[in-house]
Formats: structure tokens, C-alpha cells, sequence
């Protein structure tokens, strides 16, 4: 080559994924005869324009992890989260054991008086309510040596727990009468009445009625019945008749008596109902009964006034006559007055041997019925009846 010749070189180079090639020219300074010559000079050329990027390549493989870098400082703490709902409550434990008591502690300070209560002394003169204990059956009211003096009370009962049955008894008074309601007899000492008598709790104690020197009597209603079932009526007593005696000598004629003169003696009349209840009256009953005894006959006569009775009563009525008849004994000798409408009707008794009760009837068509208070009228105060007769008594 001359010294004008140029040295063109290529050169290729792989980069990436692109080739890049580079355009060196070079110019020899002096002439050169001789392609071996090593006496030339040669020049750098300029670099040549650069080429164009290439595309990109294919990425490469991932290379191996590198170590782990050290711990960073910790950050700061976020502000707290909201509250979560609360949950259910478990089950509650077992008591646990009761510690040992505390010693008493000391006494307080009296504390400020109360209001006045209702039973202060200025209070108990007038209460306007119940007066309740607060416990049952524990007070008492006054003791044995500090006793009320007097207790009045209205119309009302007093009750009182049996001590074996446990029924309450009521004590009550009623129309003059004392009742005793839940109880079926009242005892004093050994001595009991019963709603139906008089008994005693020692079987061999006697049972007196009335003292020694009294002036009174005991007046049975109807007469008295013996435990073998018997009755006496009259104290006219019989028994039975014994062998007649002999026939004795005449005696001498006595002195003329003087002339018989029957005598009208009053008696006590009794009377009532034969069954059901009895009549009652205000005061003593206004019966009025007489007698003439005439040999072996007796003549009586019995008056019923009405006026004073305050209940007629219920069943058939009966009076009684002045001694037991012999026989069974029939009257018709009777009257029954209606003071109110004038009427009179006609009044029978009979009374059976051996009595002295006499059962009063009256006619109803072709029979007797019993004489009541209804019947054949209904009795008022303003009535009256009588009846009579004559009889053998025992």
C-alpha cells in the first residue's frame, strides 16, 4: 500500500442481544514499498459513528440469592385497635369455704328514738283498728299479778282452741242463753252436762240435786225412767197384791161422822209437747189445774191461758193430771177457743194406765187428730183452751 492507502478493519461485537460493529480507517504517514515493511507509521483513526441499539436479549437466568441482609430497626408501635365485644360469662365456681368468723365488733352508738308507737299509754285509751299480736299464740294478755280488772265486749264470740282436737269453740250468748259451739259438754269438777244429761266422770259417785234442809222440789216434766226401761209418773207407788187375809170379827158400831164434804184442791199442772221443742214463756207458764177427790174417783179441771207464751212450740201437746190413772183413760170434756174468729172446737185427751199424761186431740172429720200449733188453728196469745173429767187414779 502507498501512504495514502487505508486500512479498513471490521470488527463485530456481541452485545446484549444486538451487534454493534465499529469502522476503524487508518493512513499510513509515508509511502510504503513493501507489504512486509515494518517501517511505516501508523495512525489511530477516528472512531467511527456509532451504530445503532440493538434489540434487547432474553433475560438472563436468575442468579442465587445473595446472603440475608442484617435486621433492620424495629419500627414504631401503631396506635391501639378498638376494644372486641365483651363475651359470655362462664359459669359461676363452686361457694368456696366460709372463713372463720371475725371477731365482734364494738358496740355502735345508740341510735335516735323512735316515733310513738300505738300501744304507748297516752295512745291505748282509744284504738281505731285490729289489735294483732305479731306472733301466733305466744303473748299473754295481763299476768298474775297484773290483772285486768273488768272486759266488756258487744255482740260477738269468744273463740278458744280445744287442747286435745284442736277445733276452735265458740262462746257466744244468745237471747239469754249461754252457747257453747264446738263443745259437747261442760264439766265441773267430776260432775259433766251433756246435750243429752246430767253425768258423773267417777262411775261410783253419787249425784246429789239440791242441799240438805232446801224447801224446794224436784219437778219432772213427765216422770222418771229406770235403766230397766220402766216409768214412774207418780210417787203413788203399788206392788203387787198379796193373799187375802182372813175375815175378822165385826167390830162395834162406831159414832155417826159427820156429813162428806168433797174438797177442790189446786195442783202444780204441767205440760208441753209430747215431742219436737217446747213452748216458752215469759215468766211462769199461766197453767192452772184443780182437783175433787171423791172416794175411788178423782174430778179435775185444767185451764191453758195463752197470754204470756213467747213460742208455741212443735208437736202435739199434753197436759198432765193430778195423780196416775188406773186405766186407760179417755175425755172429751174439752174446748179449744180461737179468740179471733169466735170459733170453738171440741178438745179430747187420753191417757194410757199407769200415766198421768194426758194427750190432747181434737175432731177432724170422722177421727182425733193431734192438738199443735197449728192446728185446727193457728195459735195466738189472745187463745185459751180447757178440759175436764173424771177418773180412777191408781
Amino acid at each position: 500500500m502507498g501512504t495514502r492507502d487505508v486500512f479498513v478493519a471490521s470488527i463485530a461485537a456481541v452485545t446484549g442481544a444486538g451487534i454493534v460493529f465499529g469502522l476503524g480507517v487508518g493512513l499510513n504517514a509515508s509511502n510504503v514499498s513493501s507489504p512486509t515493511s515494518s517501517t511505516g507509521v501508523c495512525f489511530d483513526g477516528v472512531d467511527g459513528i456509532d451504530g445503532t441499539d440493538g434489540a434487547n436479549g432474553t433475560n438472563g437466568t436468575n442468579g442465587t440469592d445473595g446472603t440475608n441482609g442484617t435486621n433492620g430497626t424495629n419500627g414504631t408501635n401503631g396506635t391501639d385497635g378498638t376494644n372486641g365485644t365483651n363475651g359470655t360469662n362462664g359459669t359461676n365456681g363452686t361457694d368456696g369455704t366460709n372463713g372463720t368468723p371475725g371477731p365482734t365488733g364494738a358496740t355502735g352508738a345508740t341510735g335516735a328514738t323512735g316515733a310513738t308507737g300505738v300501744c304507748d299509754a297516752s295512745t291505748l285509751a282509744s284504738i281505731s283498728g285490729n289489735v294483732v299480736p305479731a306472733v301466733d299464740n305466744f303473748y299473754t294478755l295481763g299476768l298474775p299479778d297484773k290483772r285486768w280488772k273488768s272486759l266488756q265486749l258487744g255482740p260477738g264470740t269468744i273463740y278458744i282452741q280445744d287442747t286435745t282436737t284442736g277445733v276452735q269453740t265458740g262462746i257466744a250468748v244468745d237471747n239469754g242463753s249461754l252457747l257453747v259451739d264446738g263443745a259437747d259438754s261442760l264439766r265441773i269438777g267430776n260432775i259433766r252436762l251433756t246435750s243429752t244429761g246430767l253425768e258423773s266422770i267417777v262411775s261410783g259417785q253419787d249425784i246429789s240435786i239440791g242441799n240438805r234442809g232446801d224447801l224446794g222440789f224436784l219437778v219432772p216434766s213427765r216422770g222418771i225412767k229406770f235403766p230397766d226401761g220402766t216409768t214412774q209418773t207418780s210417787a203413788q207407788l203399788q206392788g203387787p197384791a198379796g193373799p187375802q187375809g182372813a175375815q175378822g170379827i165385826q167390830g162395834v158400831q162406831g159414832p155417826v161422822g159427820p156429813a162428806f164434804a168433797p174438797v177442790e184442791l189446786p195442783y202444780t199442772l204441767g205440760g208441753g209437747t209430747i215431742s219436737g221443742t217446747q213452748p216458752t214463756f215469759n215468766g211462769a207458764p199461766m197453767f192452772y189445774g184443780a182437783y175433787v177427790r171423791t172416794g175411788a174417783t178423782v174430778f179435775f179441771n185444767v185451764t191453758v191461758v195463752m197470754t204470756n207464751i213467747t213460742g208455741f212450740g212443735t208437736g202435739q201437746y199434753y197436759v198432765t193430771l193430778p195423780f196416775a190413772s188406773k186405766y186407760g183413760y179417755s175425755t172429751s170434756e174439752g174446748r179449744i177457743t180461737d179468740t179471733s174468729s169466735g170459733h170453738d172446737f171440741t178438745l179430747h185427751g187420753y191417757a194410757d194406765a199407769g200415766s198421768n199424761i194426758l194427750e190432747l186431740t181434737y175432731d177432724s172429720g170422722s177421727q182425733q187428730v193431734m192438738f199443735d200449733h197449728n192446728s185446727p188453728v193457728t195459735l195466738t196469745t189472745s187463745d185459751v183452751f180447757v178440759i175436764s173429767g173424771t177418773y180412777i187414779p191408781q
